[in-house]
């Protein structure tokens, strides 16, 4: 039998040493010597479209609260130079750990003593009913250098998930440190996918970061008036859409992705707008191994 085949279908009987099952193919007979592993899949386990799709833990970058089961692992890579692999430790805990090169390339071809930037992801996620999951982690990200304290940062967050694994949307919020201090504001994102059929889904993951800062009431001491308190407000935002390319064991994304973000002072009553004019090109692959 050829090597690495994986057979869906039913199982009918076993015969001295052999398995019947009964699969898409016909009667298929399989010797016991042959068989690397077996499992048993529910009917929700089981596609109409033949198989569920192999990145459903996570959208573009943010992670769904649907986990990994337990020793499912795969490797993604971000535009060649964001490098991550992630595991299932157990049916519900998943983790990540990546490496990024740019910084790399800049310590090897300047005096900058920057890079590499490492990132990490633990993550908890639980069914909670027929279409539902809840969980959380934490993620942290560091760049490694002399005196780099800028691209250090660490979020904990908790995310909600409704749907199953080829149509589902998530919500999720966090908070914390960037650069050494706390983040003024929850970091919030929106993420969804659609199965469209056996091979393409449509995916969009969305970001808004709010930051506030509240001024108290002051007085100038040069013309001695008096002025109340006011808020400042910065929102950022990052907007995505995109498509993923689907086989049984990898996926492959193409998105764009905008992003800008809107100013208000309160004091002097000053509005922006600012954004990034032409959407960004997005590009990932994802391998099971």
């Amino acid at each position: 039998m050829e090597s690495n085949m994986r057979i869906l279908g039913t199982w009918v009987a076993g015969v001295d040493d052999k398995l019947v099952v009964q699969s898409e193919v016909g009667t298929v007979e399989i010797r016991l010597e042959d068989i690397l592993f077996l499992r048993h899949l529910s009917e929700e386990d089981i596609s109409s479209l033949g198989f569920h799709s192999p990145n459903a833990t996570r959208y573009l970058f943010a992670p769904s609260a649907i986990p990994l089961k337990e020793g499912e692992r795969y490797y993604q890579n971000v535009w060649v130079v964001l490098n991550t692999v992630t595991f299932g430790v157990s049916d519900n805990v998943t983790i990540t750990a990546g490496i990024e090169a740019i910084s790399t390339f800049i310590t090897i071809f300047t005096s900058e003593r920057v890079g590499p930037g490492l990132m990490g992801n633990v993550k908890y996620g639980k069914k909670l009913g027929e279409n539902f999951y809840l969980g959380g982690g934490l993620l942290a990200a560091a760049t490694v250098g002399e005196g780099i304290s800028e691209g250090n940062a660490a979020l904990a967050y908790g995310i909600a998930t409704w749907g199953n694994p080829d149509n589902h949307i998530t919500i999720g919020a966090g908070t914390g440190l960037a650069a050494g201090e706390w983040i003024q504001g929850p970091v919030m994102v929106v993420g969804g996918t659609h199965r469209v059929n056996r091979g393409l889904a449509l995916v969009t993951e969305n970001w808004i970061i709010p930051t506030f800062e509240q001024r108290p009431p002051f007085r100038d001491v040069q013309t001695g008036a008096s002025y109340p308190g006011y808020t400042d407000a910065i929102v950022r935002m990052a907007f995505s859409g995109g498509v993923r390319v689907l086989t049984e064991k990898n996926t492959f994304d193409i998105a764009l992705v905008t992003a800008g973000q809107w100013e208000e002072y309160g004091l002097t009553n000053f509005r922006r707008a600012s954004w990034v004019p032409i959407p960004l090109p997005y590009l990932d692959f994802v391998y099971q191994f």
